[in-house]
């Protein structure tokens, strides 16, 4: 049976909407201001470079790369920002030595015993067994 009236195409085309348009985005792309915080990161690894904190540094290094070469998200943005204020935690710490860890560290610290030999040249001379 055919319908001559076209119901059937109105029926599958949806009515207009009100506006037409679409709807205006108020936020600017990813693209524009995500490179913007991880030069951000990257003037801060430049930061504990010159304060000699390279491991440090390094390890912040690693995790923006991962994160910058992963997804461009509102994610990578806060992870970005975290990173950078990381750096900012990490220069504001004040620098501690090293600490030793093992046998080495318990016995840097023990007096040397030294004997002196008996006589000047009784260290050049062979020991004799005693018989």
């Amino acid at each position: 049976m055919a319908v001559t009236d076209g119901s059937h195409d109105q029926r599958a085309i949806p009515p207009a909407g009100r506006d037409p348009d679409a709807s205006r985005v108020d936020h600017h792309a990813i693209a524009e201001w995500l490179p913007e915080r991880y030069r951000n990161v990257l003037d801060r690894l430049a930061d504990l470079e010159v304060a000699g904190r390279h491991d440090d540094a390094d390890r912040i290094r690693r995790n923006a790369i991962r994160s910058y070469s992963k997804r461009w998200n509102a994610g990578t943005a806060k992870r970005l920002d975290h990173l950078a204020d990381e750096a900012l935690a990490i220069l504001a710490t004040p620098v501690t030595a090293p600490r030793r860890h093992g046998l080495s560290a318990v016995f840097r610290h023990r007096a040397v015993r030294t004997v002196a030999p008996a006589s000047p040249n009784a260290a050049l001379t062979p020991e004799q067994p005693s018989a």
